[in-house]
């Protein structure tokens, strides 16, 4: 009985199904195409003072009247600003750029209205401040303490800068001048961790962690730590290298791991000092260890970190020299990086038994096994000016040269490698004014071919004010009239470039 039923009803439903008459329409019109051109692979503005216009071109047969037009930006994969925006609804754009400073996504939608056809484009847009790109000068005030100049170009400046945010510079000598473009620190508007880029002047008597885009403090010495400091404790450096930040003082090696651009946010703040005591000035970046190579005043060693920020000794392996127990006085340290051959780190010593002696050390720092990486000590002849240099500087990408100042403020080059020296003449720079710095400062990165640069950087004070020279290099050497000459008010104590973007799993090779 049950098997009969099935049978009828599934007739039943054939029956029905070849009753039923398709009313469908399946005539089929084509699709009119949609082409957008005239938009730029890239664009950029500064936040709150430019406006972003474009005039796109769009080619098609389709009424325009039957178009609807969208722009919308957004942030480009892990930024830290969590927004959509739909900023216009007209075909050309004109947006007065009003978002944070950051990398984003800007896409152009077109709809074909009649059948909900979409076309669109999108090109990267970058938001940007007047403190994102150029070179911070940290200086000595005339009164003998510390502020900031930035200099965008050779046209375009802003002088001192800490006393235009804060109503005073900062007290204390000028020591060193740290930067991170990847740091994690709380926002006390928004009360919770988020990611930026910083840029932190040290004096002899403090430091201070400033936003680069607005130049607003974020933490002051005392708040970049968990416990009070000591009021004695002289800041030296402060970097990020790989995931590892780093704050260096007289007292011991301060680190914290973060990185924002990934979504790993920590407060930025530094807990319990990793060594305690002995730590001098003479620190390096290994870029390729990711870690920091320095000498220890108090035990007279070379030591280093470990990627996590780790205190680590050298093996004393009978070779050449013993990275321990150096019986002589530090008076400089600088290194060299290459992608294949990893770092090699020049230190200069004074001997503790003759004072008119100086030795360089030759270190090859490539990974972190930490055996001796001492390849060879130079006794520097007494005829050579960087025997008796005033200041010193390493080639950091080029070529193995130490330069030197002498007393006559003339600049000399010594090749490690052949162990020559010569005298160099850059072209229009002054003998009568006081170098108070050099460096070799470079920029090299893959996604920013229109600022590259690779600069021999030479300072000079006189009657109050600095000059600040800027050479291109060949081989090592200055070649040509300086591309840049920067001035202000001060003397000048350290250099660096800030830039908009930086990527540290591919960038930090590229800079300086």
């Amino acid at each position: 009985m049950r098997t009969k039923i099935i049978a009828i009803a599934t007739c039943t439903i054939f029956l029905i199904v070849s009753c039923y008459k398709d009313q469908g329409n399946y005539e089929y019109l084509p699709i009119e195409e949609i082409a957008i051109n005239g938009i730029n692979e890239n664009y950029s503005g500064y936040s709150l003072e430019e406006t972003i216009s474009i005039v796109p071109n769009i080619d098609t047969k389709i009424d325009e009247k039957n178009l609807e037009y969208l722009w919308m930006v957004y942030p480009k994969q892990n930024s830290t600003v969590a927004e959509i925006d739909t900023i216009g609804d007209k075909k050309d754009l004109n947006y007065s750029l009003n978002i944070p400073q950051g990398d984003y996504i800007l896409t152009f939608q077109v709809k074909n209205k009649t059948n909900n056809y979409i076309v669109s484009k999108s090109t990267n847009l970058q938001s940007t401040t007047r403190f994102a790109r150029g070179f911070y000068v940290l200086k000595e005030t005339n009164i003998g303490e510390t502020d900031l100049d930035l200099h965008i170009n050779d046209m375009n400046k802003a002088e001192d800068l800490i006393i235009r945010t804060e109503g005073h510079s900062m007290p204390g000598k000028p020591t060193n001048l740290g930067i991170n473009f990847g740091y994690s620190f709380i926002d006390n508007k928004v009360q919770k961790m988020v990611g930026g880029k910083v840029i932190v002047p040290m004096t002899t008597l403090e430091a201070r962690t400033l936003r680069i885009n607005d130049m607003q403090q974020i933490y002051g010495y005392q708040d970049m730590f968990f416990e009070d400091k000591n009021t004695n404790e002289v800041p030296y450096f402060f970097n990020r290298i790989g995931y590892t930040t780093y704050m260096v003082t007289s007292q011991g090696i301060y680190s914290t791991v973060s990185m924002p651009e990934f979504g790993l946010y920590t407060s930025g703040k530094f807990g319990i000092a990793t060594q305690p005591a002995g730590i001098s000035p003479y620190i390096v970046k290994c870029q390729q260890a990711s870690s920091l190579f320095y000498f220890d005043s108090s035990g007279k060693r070379f030591l280093a970190t470990d990627r996590n920020g780790a205190i680590h000794e050298f093996s004393d392996d009978g070779k050449i020299a013993t990275p321990n127990q150096i019986p002589h006085s530090c008076l400089f340290m600088g290194s060299f990086h290459h992608s294949s051959i990893g770092s090699r780190i020049t230190a200069i010593f004074q001997s503790n038994t003759d004072i008119n002696q100086r030795l360089l050390y030759s270190i090859n720092y490539k990974n972190s096994n930490f055996s001796n990486p001492i390849e060879k000590v130079i006794t520097l002849r007494e005829d050579l000016a960087s025997s008796k240099a005033s200041r010193y500087a390493t080639n950091g990408k080029d070529v193995r040269i130490l330069y030197s100042v002498s007393s006559k403020n003339e600049i000399y080059a010594y090749n490690i490698d052949t162990e020559q020296e010569i005298k160099l003449t850059p072209d229009s720079f002054p003998l009568d004014e006081e170098v108070t710095y050099i460096a070799h400062k470079y920029w090299n990165g893959a996604n920013d071919a229109t600022n590259r640069f690779n600069y021999l950087v030479l300072a000079t004070f006189k009657d109050g004010r600095y000059r600040l020279f800027l050479y291109n290099m060949l081989g090592g050497q200055p070649t040509g009239a300086p591309a840049m000459v920067l001035e202000g008010k001060g003397k000048v104590k350290d250099v660096q470039y800030a830039l908009p973007t930086f990527d540290y799993s591919k960038d930090e090779i590229n800079y300086m």
